[in-house]
């Protein structure tokens, strides 16, 4: 092998080396997309648990009152 072979050997494996980084930050990248993702959904479930707690406590000042009516 000359001189040739071996620079070519060297820059083949920087190159490797090189996309081997890059695929790793795109796949980190993706990997925080989707857990914001999931941090979004768990909010919005928050939420609506929140909205039937809500529905829960009108529906008890409603029969509060129905008692009330009744005396």
């Amino acid at each position: 092998m000359g001189q040739d072979g071996r620079q070519r050997q060297r820059q083949t494996a920087r190159t490797i080396i090189i996309n081997n980084r890059h695929r790793q930050q795109q796949q980190q990248q993706q990997q925080q997309q989707q857990q914001q993702q999931q941090q979004q959904q768990q909010q919005q479930q928050q939420q609506q648990q929140q909205q039937q707690q809500q529905q829960q406590q009108q529906q008890q000042q409603r029969q509060q009152l129905q008692q009330l009516q009744q005396y």
